[in-house]
């Protein structure tokens, strides 16, 4: 089971003209934290080593320096950042020019990646958790085909919608081989209020795209299944969402979820997550 941003993040797309230099914002929002983190400190050490060059290339162009490329760079740094320490100062009219050139693109740099880390954390985000096996079994007296979300927050997703589709791979009349998108039905496909868990369920029946299917079947076939849920979430007071793709070996046929609600006298006590992927059969 993966998310369909791992799914699909490996697939090049030939012909396309964009590059993540082009899209440089996009790309710098889709950054992980570790990895945008590293990229805002090559930003800082690359320009501030520019400048540093520019003073250390004119020795004396800074007072109260020994004119090491160091100090040159400690120099760039306060005034990148306006600390300025008192120490340190330009002392000649191409250090002035320098200075006023390195201010002036400070406030654009400081002013970008002010914004980059603020929108990464205003950027609602669902903490989702879907089970690592999508489940074939007999429920109720019914083929069905059934995973399992949780929420992992301790709060509400309000009017939560869920969609389940099965991917496949199809011949037409004419021999071209595509691959086709089938949404599934779903037993119910809506919680008012998604706080705990869902099992989200589809029939698996005459209509089904999968009726009949054995998992050598789903291997042949290519099957893949892909989960998407979106909701409103009560804290962000912002629509969220989250998906999950499953590739054949994920099917497990004939098992059931292990129970993992604490209940006592009608009410739920616990919930317990350290159970949420195992399974069990009758």
């Amino acid at each position: 089971m993966q998310t369909t941003e791992q799914r699909f993040k490996d697939i090049k797309k030939i012909g396309t003209q964009t590059k993540w230099t082009e899209d440089l914002y996009h790309s710098l929002l889709s950054f992980n934290w570790s990895k945008f983190f590293l990229s805002y400190l090559l930003l800082f050490l690359v320009f501030n080593s520019f400048f540093a060059f520019c003073y250390w290339v004119f020795p004396g162009s800074i007072t109260g320096t020994d004119h090491s490329f160091w100090q040159a760079f400690a120099f760039s740094v306060q005034t990148f950042s306006t600390v300025g320490y008192g120490a340190f100062s330009p002392h000649s009219d191409w250090a002035h020019s320098i200075v006023i050139i390195q201010s002036v693109l400070s406030v654009f740099v400081t002013a970008l990646l002010t914004g980059l880390i603020f929108a990464k954390f205003s950027r609602p985000s669902a903490r989702i958790v879907f089970s690592k096996n999508v489940l074939i079994n007999n429920y109720d007296g019914k083929r069905m085909l059934m995973l399992r979300m949780g929420n992992l927050r301790a709060n509400q997703i309000v009017e939560a919608q869920a969609r389940m589709v099965v991917l496949q791979s199809f011949t037409t009349v004419e021999g071209q081989t595509i691959r086709r998108q089938v949404d599934l039905n779903l037993v119910r496909n809506s919680s008012l209020f998604f706080a705990l868990s869902w099992s989200v369920m589809h029939v698996i029946d005459q209509t089904s795209p999968l009726y009949n299917l054995t998992l050598e079947d789903l291997i042949n076939q290519n099957i893949e299944i892909g989960m998407s849920v979106i909701g409103y979430d009560s804290t962000f007071s912002q629509t969220i969402h989250a998906n999950c793709m499953y590739v054949a070996d994920d099917v497990v046929f004939d098992q059931y979820f292990e129970d993992i609600f604490k209940i006592q006298d009608g009410k739920v006590l616990s919930l317990n997550y350290d159970k949420f992927h195992n399974l069990k059969s009758f």
